[in-house]
């Protein structure tokens, strides 16, 4: 445990805190765990990425992922693939769900746990609720019943617009005609009946 500077930030490092070689802003808070790269005997390898928190629930261990896009060389497009990976989450970190974070790689922890939560980067920030242009759109399209500009339910302009060209009126009543099968036409010689 030296006390010598940490790459691309200013000033010591405080006493307990290792060098990871990696120029990542310092935990705030101390920890005991054995496996954190600060304060504990964690070595790191090459490999880090950025990702999103997408749970935090189980003790020490988040789940981090992040989209990325992979070529099709027939299609010569993109297409939108998602990774997601166990990591170790140190105490003196302490990651919650939704926060931007860069793990890095390390020896295997468990089964599933090859990477570490090594730098906070902020918060992602998501809109919740409804498209407010598409609301906006909706309201433009149908106009209030009863307003001055717009004809009432119950006007003749209304209901012939709401007619079908299927549909006949008999008597007050709408009457859909029968719908016409391919079986129902045969062609004959005679140029002036189509029917049989």
């Amino acid at each position: 445990m030296t006390s010598t500077k940490q790459v691309g930030t200013a000033g010591t490092i405080a006493p307990g805190v290792r060098n990871t070689g990696l120029a990542v802003a310092l935990p705030s808070q101390s920890c005991n765990d054995h496996r954190c790269p600060f304060h504990g005997s964690l070595t790191v390898r090459k490999r880090n990425f950025i990702g999103t928190v997408l749970s935090a629930k189980a003790q020490k261990s988040a789940t981090v992922g992040w989209e990325r896009r992979y070529y099709i060389p027939k299609y010569e497009r993109y297409e939108k693939r998602k990774t997601k990976l166990q990591v170790h989450n140190p105490p003196c970190l302490d990651v919650k769900q939704g926060e931007i974070v860069k793990i890095v790689e390390t020896r295997p922890l468990s089964k599933t746990k090859n990477f570490v939560v090594i730098e906070k980067l902020g918060v992602e920030k998501k809109v919740r609720g409804e498209d407010v242009t598409l609301k906006e759109e909706k309201a433009e399209k149908s106009p209030e019943p009863g307003s001055a500009g717009s004809a009432g339910a119950g006007s003749p302009a209304q209901k012939s617009a709401s007619k079908t060209k299927d549909s006949k009126e008999k008597g007050g009543q709408t009457v859909k005609a029968p719908k016409k099968n391919k079986f129902d036409t045969v062609k004959s010689d005679n140029t002036n009946s189509d029917t049989v």
